[in-house]
């Protein structure tokens, strides 16, 4: 198989209280299906927007552009159909990478929920996402990455990862943040300063329509503080985002990816009615 460059981008726009794609564009081997959800009788139908790819992960070299405009008062749920696996490099200079800009419009309401990213022994991951949003717009963003193949005996296994997340919000720039996992001559390996964590995620979430997240996210950094549970099986630490609607940008890691995954279903669990699908409990 050879490297592809592909192209996609999703168009939203309010009909009649409606969200409804009015552009959906893919490029093989990257497909995106459509899905209206009403979540309930006084709520504002849902589009899901689900990422596929044939093969399910990034060959060396591969670089995929995707672009989503949601329009005011619409709401869309970004998820993938498993974790994203990038497969290990061909050539030393070679990168697999992602790309997401998203221009959220006044009242709309964006959820990124993907599966993690699987980076193999000898890859290398290169991620930006870029999320402009105006006054009164909400957004959360899941960002997480596991430890490689464990069974195959891979644990941040000679592997490259680095993932850019940029928060635009009324036209000022208010987060730039990085993640960056690699090997290096002037450092222990990686894989020893993980000190024995199999995931990591960072969450970002903006805007009332999650309010509640943002509450209970606060609540589990609190509780780590004073290590009233859960031993040190998974740390956590948040961070309060300044000059936007509420936001708040909350990271973990845990000694197993099933860990992290229960930590995930149990604080969006909640957030179902909002929108529409949990990835990661496997019911739709």
């Amino acid at each position: 198989m050879t490297a592809q460059e592909v192209l996609a981008e999703v168009r939203l726009r309010n009909f009649e209280g409606v969200t409804q794609p009015v552009v959906v564009k893919a490029q093989y081997p990257m497909k995106i299906l459509t899905r209206r959800v009403q979540l309930a009788e006084t709520s504002t139908p849902l589009c899901i927007l689900h990422l596929m790819s044939h093969g399910g992960g990034l060959l060396s070299s591969d670089s995929i552009d995707l672009c989503l405009e949601l329009g005011a008062m619409t709401s869309a749920s970004l998820i993938t159909q498993s974790s994203t696996k990038v497969y290990r490099r061909r050539r030393p200079q070679d990168e697999s990478r992602q790309t997401i800009t998203a221009r959220i419009a006044s009242d709309a309401m964006l959820a990124v929920l993907p599966h993690p990213v699987v980076c193999f022994e000898e890859s290398r991951y290169r991620q930006k996402q870029v999320f402009h949003m105006e006054q009164h717009s909400s957004l959360v963003v899941i960002d997480w990455v596991t430890a490689g193949r464990i069974a195959a005996g891979e644990m941040w296994t000679r592997m490259e990862y680095r993932s850019d997340t940029e928060i635009i919000w009324c036209g000022r720039r208010v987060l730039t943040d990085r993640i960056e996992l690699c090997d290096t001559r002037l450092m222990e390996s990686l894989r020893e300063r993980m000190k024995g964590f199999h995931a990591i995620v960072t969450i970002v979430v903006i805007g009332p329509r999650f309010y509640p997240l943002i509450k209970i996210l606060k609540e589990d950094s609190k509780r780590r503080e004073e290590n009233s549970e859960g031993g040190n099986r998974w740390v956590c630490a948040i961070t309060e985002l300044e000059g936007v609607d509420h936001g708040v940008v909350f990271r973990a890691a845990a000694k197993t990816t099933i860990e992290l995954d229960d930590l995930l279903n149990a604080r969006f669990a909640l957030l179902r009615p909002v929108v529409g699908y949990v990835p990661w409990d496997g019911n739709m």
